[in-house]
């Protein structure tokens, strides 16, 4: 017997429940379209397999309520019962892996503490990019520094150098200056001595040989007044000092 006997045929109850279901099932139909094409959008959502099996049991709901549609004008109920034993196992596997995902789910990380891992990540960049450019700053500051103070080492080399070339200069001119001056005092007819600051003898010319009867090499170091003596030119006999 249909279900309308049941309805009494009474045409508002009995459309009423006809657009209900039909609303129903439409909208059951729509839901497993639009959670296809979401897992077939975002391949890299995690457990995109519930979603097909959500797919599958809300079909199936739809299913139910297009059949009682039928049923209110056709007996199909073996149909009917089967459609909804359908139902009933996809729902009742359904529940059990929503079940079993649960406990992995709870632990996924939600959008407001991905955003604040986000902010944090963002802020250990920026402090890393202003450490990095702090040292890059620093190592030019650095080989600044370095090429100064070779710079600086380059020109006191280059002044040493300048002021040991001078000295030999020098040297060598004194040198050829005491030369010259050594000759011009063997050679002149005059005896010669020289003394430090000391009055020791530091030289004798030849002359001064003769007149004093000590060489130059027994002469230096010794006093003056040990190696030459004033004579009194009337008696020739020494001077008194």
């Amino acid at each position: 017997m249909p279900h309308g006997h049941c309805y009494l045929w009474t045409p508002v109850l009995l459309w009423l429940y006809v657009v209900s279901d039909s609303v129903i099932a439409l909208s059951y139909f729509t839901i497993p379209l639009a959670l296809l094409y979401l897992v077939k959008k975002r391949k890299d959502i995690q457990f995109n397999w519930i979603f097909v099996m959500f797919s599958v049991f809300i079909f199936a709901c739809g299913m139910t309520h297009l059949i009682s549609i039928f049923t209110i004008w056709m007996p199909a109920y073996w149909v009917d019962a089967s459609v909804k034993g359908v139902t009933a196992i996809a729902s009742a596997i359904t529940a059990f892996m929503l079940w079993r995902l649960m406990p992995l789910a709870l632990t996924m990380t939600s959008t407001k503490q991905l955003q604040k891992n986000i902010d944090q990540l963002e802020f250990e960049v920026k402090q890393r990019l202003f450490a990095e450019s702090q040292l890059a700053e620093l190592n030019n500051n650095l080989e600044e520094i370095v090429q100064q103070r070779t710079q600086e080492l380059i020109n006191t080399v280059d002044e040493l150098q300048h002021e040991i070339a001078r000295r030999k200069l020098s040297e060598h001119a004194l040198f050829k200056e005491k030369k010259q001056a050594l000759v011009t005092l063997e050679s002149i007819a005059d005896g010669v001595i020289t003394t430090d600051m000391s009055s020791n003898v530091t030289y004798l010319n030849p002359v001064a040989e003769s007149m004093t009867g000590w060489t130059n090499d027994d002469a230096i170091g010794k006093p003056v007044l040990e190696v030459f003596r004033i004579l009194n030119e009337s008696t020739r006999k020494l001077a008194a000092n």
